[in-house]
């Protein structure tokens, strides 16, 4: 597709007013890519459908940041752009002590650090509250909004706000260890706990759920989601395909990503002999390893036509596969 050929994008009114919002901070250096403002359309959309979404990043693209930034955002207008007000907000984090932590104690400094913020709220001890997992904001008008943090691996049935509230909203961020990738007993115990603690607490007359992440596994809670067909999903890996020339090379965020950054990068990985690891933390692409029998720099790629004009050169073979599942109870013994 040429470049006249590209759909141009327009951002939506409401992830206009949010980024101008996020910029008037002061907090960021960066300029805002278009990636956020996409974010910002399905997470302040007004179709229901886009009340669960699932936004797929690689690391380091800011999906984080973003979504403080949208709980600030929500807690400083006292009601949620096309869906309403948002008394409890529930967080879910890896681990209580790591990215749940993280999380309060940045919206906390953000508002802190930022005069326009802290403008927008009442920050004496009274109406400004925050520990490890918890934290409650009240707007200029006297509109509270409070959230709530948990570790997914924990089962935390029978949650509510102080004032007796169900979640009205779930943010689900990075909630899946590295250890996801190999262990079937923690698998389990977050999914149970998704399903079983998480979904079950939402207010059911009306809820958000939003989704962020990096796949990790083609077993895991993420893919699940995905498949159910549930959710809108947003996929931003780092380009479309790597390594390429730099004349192809298109960053999803140019002013952060630069190519001469993806190539050390990739080099890096390559160097180490992980490149699956550069495809899934970057590029969004899923490899068991458990199965992986040849590295794809040890493939020798052929010209199709010159084959066929020195066939008589070569020696084909017809290989078939006979195994018809992936199941534990399969006779892979078929397979040969």
């Amino acid at each position: 597709m040429n470049e006249s050929s590209k759909e141009v994008y327009m951002p939506s009114e409401e992830s206009l007013k949010f980024i101008a919002f996020l910029r008037a901070t002061g907090n960021e250096e960066n300029v805002s890519p278009e990636a956020h403002y996409q974010i910002a359309d399905v997470l302040f959309s007004s179709k229901k459908k886009d009340w669960k979404v699932i936004i797929e990043c690689l690391r380091g693209m800011g999906k984080s940041t973003v979504v403080e930034y949208v709980f600030i955002y929500v807690a400083a207008l006292g009601y949620w752009p096309n869906f309403g007000k948002v008394p409890f907000v529930v967080f879910l984090g890896a681990s209580q002590d790591g990215n749940v932590k993280s999380f309060f104690k940045n919206v906390a400094g953000k508002i802190t650090n930022s005069a326009f913020l802290s403008s927008l709220f009442k920050l004496d001890g009274k109406n400004f509250r925050q520990i490890d997992n918890e934290i409650e904001l009240t707007n200029q008008d006297g509109v509270v909004t409070i959230a709530a943090g948990r570790g997914m691996s924990t089962n935390w049935r029978g949650i509510r706000s102080r004032t007796g509230k169900r979640p009205t909203v779930l943010i689900a961020d990075d909630v899946l260890p590295n250890d996801v990738m190999t262990s079937e007993t923690i698998r389990k115990t977050i999914e149970t706990n998704w399903f079983n603690s998480a979904l079950p607490e939402l207010d059911p007359m009306k809820h958000k759920i939003i989704y962020i992440g990096t796949p990790l596994s083609e077993a895991d809670l993420l893919h699940q989601l995905k498949n159910s067909g549930a959710y809108t999903i947003l996929r931003f890996p780092l380009c479309p395909q790597f390594p390429v020339p730099e004349k192809e090379f298109e960053s999803i965020w140019p002013d952060r990503f630069t190519y001469e950054y993806a190539k050390d990068l990739f080099d890096q990985y390559e160097a180490e002999g992980t490149t699956q690891s550069f495809y899934t933390e970057y590029m969004l692409e899923i490899t068991d390893l458990s199965t992986l029998l040849v590295e794809e720099g040890d493939i020798q790629w052929f010209d199709p036509s010159q084959l066929v004009k020195h066939k008589a050169s070569y020696n084909f073979y017809i290989v078939t596969d006979f195994a018809t599942s992936t199941k534990k109870s399969a006779d892979f013994s078929t397979n040969k």
